[in-house]
């Protein structure tokens, strides 16, 4: 029995030496210990073995000793096996840092480690993993800084100043087109591009609050919401300049009146030509007329609606008001009984204006989706052109020289001059007229 106890505890030991070796837990000295013990208490099983077995023809019978039954209680208590994480079946270096601090790991440990102090060191190494994690999360959803030119075109997005979509100024067939931005688009990082998207949307959807906020003291009808492309206003800027330098000011100084209101676009366009000084509020035109207090302005610049008798009522109040005015309508309205054609001048483009719904202002039945951008929605139902009436600023005579002088120059320049063109009403071309029967 002796014997076969003394197996026993050598495989016992063996076992407890195999497992602190392979644990990689515990300490060198931790693992040798364990080592000389199960060799000693080997030699001893092997030793009681011999006393006990009949003796070998060669002798040699040998004594028990106690070191077998010391051996045990001279071993080191083996810590708990540390269970592996889950996943990649590593600790991170946090936990591996922390359990050593606590195990007694290094040169200078003091005691073995145990079970105790491993379950502790764990649930420390969890918490200081977990806090590192939450300080990167929080490190990681602070903006970091972009490009000095990604961060010009998010403030031209947030101010209102961009002229078009990042997708228009992306687009070599869009009149927007930025071969600036678009050369340097790929060289923009995720981020910056990301940033520039966000900034694109956020200026969309601040136009479309802003016109779902309109309220206008009048009953417009739906069919009137279109505001004037700005291909308008810079084919009409060269006589808008003429027409500031005859009365001694300066493009921004020049007092703009437009009395009919839409959602602002004017405004926008003229500014972005140099004429800032722009008067165009959503209020009752014609209560103000009734009032006689019109803004003060130096000319007349609008798009009227041409419904119903506005046409008409403007006209009348334009050649009594005593200022220049130019109006954009369309070509039938030559043929009414109330156009008056004295002293007019005509500035047609080379290619039909398209005009721009606001989303939100007119039915989406009533509208054509398929051309959308950052104006709203695209119509362009009649041919439309500036009716311009100098007067009494400039003559009709002057203003036809300027502007064949101006085209001379353009023209030898080689700048294209068929965008647009200025004439009297019998040089406006067939094309151009409207239909006999409208």
């Amino acid at each position: 029995m002796a014997v076969e106890g003394g197996d026993k505890e050598v495989k016992r030991l063996r076992k407890v030496w195999k497992k602190l070796k392979k644990s990689g837990d515990a300490s060198k000295d931790e693992v040798k210990r364990a080592r000389r013990a199960y060799k000693d208490a080997k030699k001893m099983a092997a030793s009681v073995e011999r006393s006990h077995s009949p003796p070998s023809p060669l002798g040699g019978d040998k004594a028990e000793s106690p070191v077998a039954a010391n051996a045990a209680s001279e071993l080191p208590v083996p810590p708990e096996p540390v269970q592996k994480k889950k996943g990649r079946g590593r600790m991170s270096k946090a936990e591996r840092k922390a359990l050593k601090k606590a195990s007694g790991r290094g040169r200078k440990r003091k005691a073995p480690a145990n079970a105790d102090a491993i379950r502790l060191a764990k649930e420390s190494a969890r918490a200081a993993a977990t806090e590192a994690s939450k300080k990167q999360k929080r490190v990681a959803a602070k903006p970091k800084p972009i490009s000095r030119k990604a961060q010009m075109i998010v403030n031209s997005l947030k101010s209102g100043k961009s002229r078009g979509t990042i997708s228009d100024r992306l687009n070599p067939a869009h009149r927007n087109f930025d071969s600036e931005l678009k050369s340097k688009w790929a060289s923009f990082t995720n981020r910056e591009r990301s940033a520039i998207s966000v900034a694109d949307l956020e200026a969309i959807e601040k136009r479309e609050a802003a016109v779902a906020a309109i309220s206008y003291p009048f009953n417009p009808d739906p069919d009137d919401h279109c505001e004037s492309p700005v291909q308008a206003y810079e084919h009409l800027a060269p006589i808008l300049q003429q027409i500031a330098d005859s009365i001694g000011k300066k493009p921004s100084d020049l007092r703009i009146y437009d009395p009919y209101y839409c959602a602002g676009a004017c405004v926008r366009h003229l500014g972005s030509l140099g004429f800032t000084n722009v008067y165009n509020r959503c209020e009752d035109f014609y209560a103000r007329i009734a009032a006689g207090d019109v803004p003060d302005h130096d000319v007349v610049v609008t798009n009227p609606p041409y419904s119903a008798d506005h046409v008409p009522r403007l006209l009348k109040w334009a050649r009594e008001n005593g200022k220049p005015f130019f109006l954009l309508m369309p070509n039938h309205f030559l043929q009414k009984d109330y156009y008056n054609a004295a002293n007019m001048l005509y500035l047609y483009p080379a290619k039909r204006y398209a005009y721009w719904t606001p989303k939100g202002l007119r039915g989406i039945d009533r509208v054509q989706r398929q051309h959308a951008g950052s104006g709203g929605y695209r119509t362009s139902p009649f041919i439309s052109f500036w009716y311009v009436y100098p007067q009494p600023a400039l003559t009709t005579g002057e203003v036809m020289k300027s502007w064949h002088t101006s085209r001379r120059e353009l023209k030898n320049q080689g700048q294209d001059i068929s965008v647009c063109t200025l004439c009297k009403l019998e040089k406006i071309p067939p094309h151009v007229m409207p239909l006999e029967n409208y």
